[in-house]
């Protein structure tokens, strides 16, 4: 490095993609300092024989020398050993991956997407804690300027400790005055530091071993006492000769983040209807439930309760009436169980309830039957008087099963039974209940030859902007017409592909006749740069070792571009096996695959994990679009989603849009596609052709009503 001394700091950025050395110096616009760009390791090591840089921001895969070897040869030079080096990566972020850039010297690692504005925080940092080494004013004076811009709090600590200085923002979230912090302690603000030396912490011993310290679960302590949850990085700060002078921490208050992923964790986990647990909470608790009750030698019942001819209350009295009647059913049958138990509604007018204890066998047929009685008496709703039944089927574990799907399969067996009994009355599972077995007996073997014998086809449902109104893609759905069991549901044939380990088979054969459309249209010149074909895609296909060779070839055989290629997962496969599937991810994004998370609200993603994922779309589940105008939660949900996503910068889209007045909530609060019967049902190819070839004409065809929504 020569001796040039310059108070306009150096930053050098490093990335062998050129589009990412334009994006970087645009974010970095804004800060006081001189933007060097290097599209190479050997570059980067050129420039740093000649200048001095205040932070190095590299990326970690590049060709010849990646940042790692890059890293390592600057900490190999005593000219540039000290020379700060943050990672930008959109790799992986595995510990032992990040724990191996540490160990090289890195001080910071930020994952692509980031914040610019946090970047911005960081390298600005660096570039005074660069002008300080040519300036013999103090620290304090040199940052301020840029620290009284930030949010987030910044102190700066002496070796042992001890506060030095610290931004308004500091100030602020510690509730003391700014002159108050000089000659603090900094034990005193963290708790659980309070009786430490400082030089116990692992802030320090990581600090002072070159490391960065980087955590999400500190609390502070306010200068009343007060605590909160913050987000805290320190780094060792050291001068020109690599002397250690303190530390720098940077922390931040995390409370209304917290909140935000408690609400929305609670939001998707209970019916917003009735207020009782939902499904999705349902699959959790279960298998707890029985574990515990095999510990303690306990029986659990589960009771699956259906309404009977609910369907045809809502279609006479209304969707009003329906939920009004709902709501009723779930208080009723809430206050006839124990405290302890619990009420899950399934979905629609399903319900079940969870009974746990030593002697269930003995008592649930009284329950049963007190749940039966109390659920029959009359309902007044609005100035109508409903009568309604319930059917009810029981299955009892350790008897009938411990295994949760088991035992969930064979209460909802017992329920259809009372159904077939004539409704109103409870019946318990046994063998003999083997008529829906039988059929998914038939199914299954049907099953094994309808690939063989092409009895599935595709349909295209068709995906609208909701601006303009005009498709902009399809959603690829698979359909089996049997030659001798007619019409099977999707919801039937796919859990049983899954379970005779087919599903990989099924999958690559949706993606490749899918693709293989997609060439047709693109070759006749039918769809624009805009256009994407959804295709939804399982856990079990993307934990296939051979699935990204399989899709390889079909975009081989197929010669369509990545970039028309809408992969959906569902948000409980994306939370499934994250140290998996996102890697994965990462590779399909770059190969131009746009990533889409299906039935997002109905799992339990952390918003953490949103930050780095390597996603471009949400879809808003139906469930939340159904229940628009009729329950509260459903709406702040909607628009929660749909913020969260712009916030983060991906798209939205909404399922299950039927009603114009849907469609107006959705358009007003900023979504930007819209999926359902409103703009069209799952068709054949041809069928979507059509759209494609009379865009304007066939969607204000099948939706006057969106003709006002144009202009």
């Amino acid at each position: 490095m020569s001796q040039e001394a310059t108070m306009i700091p150096k930053i050098l950025v490093v990335d062998d993609r050129s589009e990412n050395l334009i994006a970087m110096r645009h974010i970095l616009s804004k800060i006081d300092g001189e933007i060097v760009c290097a599209d190479s390791g050997n570059e980067a090591l050129r420039l740093l024989l000649h200048y001095d840089f205040a932070v190095v921001l590299m990326d970690v895969q590049m060709p010849d020398m990646n940042g790692f070897e890059t890293a390592e040869l600057i900490r190999g030079n005593e000219a540039t050993r000290a020379l700060p080096i943050i990672f930008v990566t959109a790799i992986n972020k595995e510990k032992q991956y990040v724990q191996q850039g540490y160990e090289l010297g890195a001080v910071d690692y930020l994952f692509k997407p980031f914040d610019p504005q946090i970047l911005r925080y960081k390298v600005s940092v660096f570039a005074e804690l660069f002008r300080q080494r040519y300036n013999s004013s103090s620290l304090a004076q040199k940052n301020q300027l840029i620290l009284d811009s930030v949010n987030e709090g910044v102190l700066g600590l002496n070796v042992m400790g001890e506060i030095i200085f610290g931004n308004p923002s500091a100030a602020r979230l510690l509730q003391i005055d700014r002159k108050s912090l000089d000659g603090q302690n900094i034990g005193r603000f963290i708790k659980g530091f309070e009786d430490r030396t400082w030089e116990s912490t692992e802030i320090y011993r990581l600090c002072v071993a070159g490391r960065n310290y980087s955590h999400c679960d500190h609390h502070f302590l306010s200068h009343q006492g007060e605590s909160f949850p913050v987000e805290l990085t320190a780094t060792a700060m050291t001068d020109a000769k690599g002397k250690q002078e303190g530390f720098v921490l940077v922390f931040n208050d995390i409370s209304a983040r917290l909140r935000a992923e408690h609400q929305l964790a609670q939001l998707a986990e209970y019916d917003p209807l009735t207020g009782l647990a939902n499904r999705r909470l349902f699959y959790r608790l279960l298998p707890k439930i029985l574990a515990k009750a095999k510990r303690l030698e306990h029986e659990v019942g589960l009771l699956f309760i259906d309404i009977d001819h609910f369907k045809a209350i809502n279609d006479t009295l209304g969707h009003v009436i329906g939920d009004l009647l709902l709501s009723q059913v779930a208080a009723r049958l809430k206050a006839s169980v124990r405290d302890s138990d619990t009420v899950v509604r399934l979905s629609g007018d399903e319900f079940t309830a969870i009974i746990d204890g030593e002697f269930v066998q003995k008592n649930i047929e009284k329950l049963a039957s007190n749940i039966i009685e109390k659920l029959a008496q009359p309902y007044e709703l609005n100035n109508n008087l409903i009568h309604c039944t319930v059917s009810v089927g029981i299955a009892i574990a350790p008897q009938v099963a411990m295994d949760a799907n088991e035992l969930i399969k064979a209460a909802d067996i017992a329920m259809y039974s009372a159904k077939a009994h004539g409704r109103n009355n409870f019946q318990f599972y046994d063998e003999t209940l083997s008529k829906q077995v039988s059929y998914r007996a038939q199914v299954e073997t049907r099953f094994q030859r309808a690939l063989e014998q092409e009895e599935f086809h595709l349909v295209y449902q068709p995906k609208i902007n909701m601006e303009s109104g005009k498709v902009k893609g399809f959603e690829t759905l698979i359909r089996w017409n049997s030659p001798s069991l007619g019409v099977v549901s999707p919801a039937v044939f796919i859990p049983i592909a899954e379970d005779c380990g087919r599903i990989n088979e099924i999958g690559d054969w949706v993606f490749k006749n899918a693709s293989l459309q997609l060439e047709e249209w693109s070759r006749q010149g039918m769809i624009d740069k805009d256009f994407r074909l959804a295709v939804n895609f399982s856990t079990k296909q993307l934990n296939n070792p051979g699935f990204l060779s399989q899709l390889e070839k079909v975009f081989n055989e197929a010669r369509i571009d990545p970039m028309h290629l809408e992969m959906e997962i569902t948000e409980t496969t994306l939370m499934s096996n994250p140290s998996s599937i996102v890697p994965l991810l990462r590779i399909l994004s770059q190969m131009g695959i746009t990533i889409s998370v299906d039935d997002f609200g109905t799992g339990y993603s952390s918003l953490n994990y949103l930050k780095i994922l390597p996603i471009h779309v949400l879809k808003i589940d139906q469930s939340f679009i159904k229940d628009l105008f009729r329950d509260t939660n459903s709406e702040i949900i909607t628009r929660s989603i749909i913020n969260l996503a712009h916030n983060l910068d991906l798209r939205v889209v909404a399922e299950g849009v039927e009603t114009q007045e849907q469609n107006e909530f959705l358009l007003h609060h900023g979504c930007d596609f819209g999926q359902g019967y409103l703009y069209g049902k799952p068709q054949q190819a041809k069928d979507a052709q059509g759209i494609l070839l009379n865009q304007n004409p066939h969607i204000i065809l099948l939706n006057p009503s969106l003709k006002k929504n144009k202009g």
